[in-house]
């Protein structure tokens, strides 16, 4: 594993790369997360990626991680300035084309990169992705401003990067998310999905208390080359109940895009 910033617009991007394999990901975790805090099974373990074939770096977005000060800021911007410090972390690490993937919040940000720069993105793999809000959405997500409820082993994760700070960063997110209908009207993404051109897997957890089955049926709509593979037992963080299953599955499908050319 190593370590690093990027600058992008005079502030620092952190991020940190596991593995050393040539075919590269950039991965974006979920809302106020990190690649240790959010990918644990995926980066060390048992059913880690395979990381002689995968290189995974991993982006602490502006606001979040090592990328503070500053505060993040929150506005129509704040996922395109995402995608944009993925795109320049690749290229200041000489990677020319590479995959994206996303959970959660940083879902939005992998179709972001794969719809604005489609040159340079071979696949995409998301779960637990929305890419526009219902009041459904946000109400199911306003109840998670309750931190007491949260699972020790979650709390312990956003300890372990934050200390005490992290709950106070999670209310400030929640705050944005209750006014996100306003600043997005149209959706996070938009028009976006339609100028994606790679391949696309989605995953879905049939148990996910966040995100109904719609949105990631609205996402394989509106993408020609794209598959859904749901979870019956799954939650919101499928990645980590089932690791197994789903490094056998996201190996599948990134080895069938290299066959096919990508």
């Amino acid at each position: 594993m190593t370590s690093g910033s990027v600058k992008v617009d005079g502030n620092d991007v952190w991020y940190e790369r596991f593995g050393s394999g040539p075919h590269a990901i950039l991965v974006f975790p979920g809302a106020i997360g990190t690649g240790r805090s959010d990918f644990g099974p995926q980066i060390k373990g048992e059913f880690a990626l395979n990381l002689k074939k995968y290189t995974l770096v991993t982006v602490e977005p502006l606001g979040w991680g090592r990328s503070r000060p500053p505060l993040r800021i929150y506005d129509s911007q704040t996922y395109n300035k995402d995608a944009l410090s993925g795109k320049i972390i690749m290229e200041s690490l000489g990677y020319q084309t590479y995959s994206t993937m996303g959970w959660s919040d940083g879902a939005k940000t992998a179709l972001l990169v794969a719809a604005q720069y489609p040159s340079r993105v071979t696949s995409c793999v998301v779960w637990g992705v929305v890419t526009y809000a219902t009041k459904r959405d946000i109400d199911a997500l306003v109840m998670t401003k309750n931190i007491k409820y949260w699972g020790a082993d979650l709390i312990k994760n956003y300890e372990t990067v934050y200390g005490d700070d992290w709950a106070g960063l999670w209310t400030r997110h929640i705050e944005f998310l209750e006014k996100i209908r306003e600043i997005f009207p149209d959706g996070f993404v938009k028009n976006d999905l339609q100028k994606i051109r790679c391949p696309l897997f989605v995953l879905h957890g049939d148990q996910d208390p966040m995100v109904n089955l719609e949105h990631p049926e609205h996402v394989i709509k509106n993408i020609s080359d794209s598959r859904l593979h749901r979870f019956p037992k799954g939650s919101h963080n499928l990645h980590l109940v089932f690791a197994k299953e789903f490094k056998q599955l996201v190996e599948d499908f990134l080895s069938d895009t290299e066959d096919m050319g990508y």
